[in-house]
């Protein structure tokens, strides 16, 4: 149990662990990045339950609202903290009170902010965190407990099920899916109806429920979507798909263009800068190239934060100072949900760089939009698809339509959220093991943590300035074009 949690309720309690149980953990490589860990502890014989909350995804229990005075107390987490209570109150433990601790998410983090060598250097335990009371709503669930656990011990006293893999069911592990995904699917198509694209519902149960097991099973008739329909397409004709639109979509990306790419700390319950709040985005990095009407690509600058203070300000400026004051289109992949709402929250920060800043906003365009609703490759539509980032991540689209583009040749960094995992290493002075050829381990130094981090955002504005070449390329079968 980690100590900081118990001296926010107990200051110099004693701690026993009576039960640890893991649920899940999203990033194998770095222990302190977890979703929410259950424990029981006993301090001065009062037994707490706590959620251990370090740093979660920002879509993770604590982002959506765990236990507050606005919000229920999530089911499946109740039902967690239940199950441990039935287990100590079946060894005669009394338990007398029964708190969630959760983030406060407007926590600021005063001054001076992290520390190398203390996190939680000016923390205050009892503003960052709350309480609230569950022990009422834990004790009038007893008998659903143990209904519960009863089914537990029926299931498992019985044969194994055959269960269907599926990507719902089988989601949720670290990287994605199950560590027997391969093992479970290999009897499958690569045109194995889960790979369908964005299903709705119970969209694919009802399919598999017809028969329909694959991608060349199914008709427009069974109200698919237009990337669906794209997908069945490709599949039935066994060729890539381009749509008339494509030129004319690409009109408003016209060459010369700026390909544009953030990094940022996201989803972190443990604000790191003096200033900052709980799941605050804090942008760190960006990179640009630019397309040229002739088709060469020129990278055109790049900035990267030192990690000693908080970043966004100076982010701000380096990004004016590179891009304000030309009319050049900027590309970005899924802008929307990255670029575009980052500069946002900039325009809120500073507002003495807001005009600068929303001049840069109205120009930038998603080329993530244009391919998506003009293009699908045949390549793509396998079932490796089904794990990693999305059926369109640029890690999936850039080697699948650009020929040669690889992310196989990164170092330590190769995909985003190993972008934000290694500048928290960078920042907290804790390096990553690096295993050199000869089988040796070290250390890997900041600046091999630097260049990685560079080379990374570097390649991902590369590779949207490839596809936008490669798009534009193709207009030459597009008839909408000219």
């Amino acid at each position: 149990m980690d100590p900081f949690h118990v001296q926010i309720l107990h200051p110099g309690a004693q701690v026993r662990n009576l039960q640890i149980v893991e649920l899940k953990t999203l990033h194998q490589r770095d222990h302190d990045r977890r979703t929410p860990i259950m424990y029981g502890f006993k301090v001065d014989c009062e037994i707490t339950v706590a959620e251990y909350i370090r740093e979660v995804k920002s879509t993770g229990a604590i982002r959506k609202g765990m236990g507050t005075k606005d919000k229920p107390l999530k089911e499946k987490y109740a039902r967690d903290v239940e199950i441990q209570w039935w287990v100590a109150s079946g060894c005669n433990i009394e338990i007398p009170s029964i708190e969630l601790i959760y983030v406060d998410k407007k926590y600021k983090r005063p001054d001076p902010g992290f520390s190398s060598e203390d996190l939680f250097a000016g923390m205050e335990p009892k503003n960052f965190f709350k309480r609230k009371e569950i022990f009422r709503e834990i004790r009038d669930s007893r008998e659903d407990t143990q209904a519960e656990v009863g089914r537990y011990l029926r299931a498992l006293s019985g044969e194994e099920p055959e269960v269907e893999p599926s990507k719902k069911l089988c989601s949720g592990a670290p990287g994605g899916l199950c560590d027997f995904w391969e093992q479970c699917t290999a009897d499958k198509p690569d045109d194995w109806v889960d790979v369908l694209y964005y299903p709705r519902g119970k969209q694919i149960t009802c399919l598999k429920n017809e028969g329909k097991n694959r991608l060349s099973d199914l008709a427009i008739e069974d109200g698919l979507g237009p990337e669906q329909g794209r997908m069945i397409r490709s599949v039935q004709a066994d060729q890539d798909i381009i749509e008339e639109t494509l030129g004319s979509d690409l009109r408003k990306i016209d060459p010369p263009a700026i390909h544009l790419d953030f990094e940022y700390l996201a989803g972190v319950a443990l604000p790191i800068f003096a200033g900052t709040r709980p799941f605050e985005v804090v942008p760190f990095q960006f990179s640009a190239h630019r397309l040229n009407e002739d088709g060469s690509i020129d990278h055109i600058g790049e900035f990267l934060a030192t990690g000693t203070e908080d970043p966004r300000q100076k982010f701000a400026e380096k990004l004016i100072a590179l891009l304000d004051g030309t009319d050049e289109p900027i590309v970005a992949y899924n802008a929307k949900s990255a670029e575009k709402s980052v500069i946002e929250g900039l325009i809120k920060l500073y507002p003495e760089l807001a005009v600068s800043l929303g001049r840069i906003n109205a120009r930038i365009e998603d080329v993530l939009i244009v391919f998506r609703d003009n293009v699908m490759l045949r390549q793509m539509i396998t079932k490796e698809s089904i794990n990693g980032g999305g059926f369109f991540s640029l890690k999936n689209v850039a080697p699948a339509f650009v020929d040669g583009f690889t992310y196989d040749d990164l170092g330590v960094v190769s995909n985003g959220g190993a972008a934000m995992e290694t500048f928290f290493q960078l920042i907290t002075d804790e390096p990553p093991i690096i295993v050199e050829a000869d089988g040796t381990k070290r250390h890997a130094t900041k600046k091999e943590l630097r260049d990685s981090l560079l080379a990374y955002c570097k390649k991902d504005t590369e590779a949207t300035a490839e596809i936008h070449k490669k798009l534009l390329a193709l207009t030459d079968i597009a008839p909408s074009h000219g």
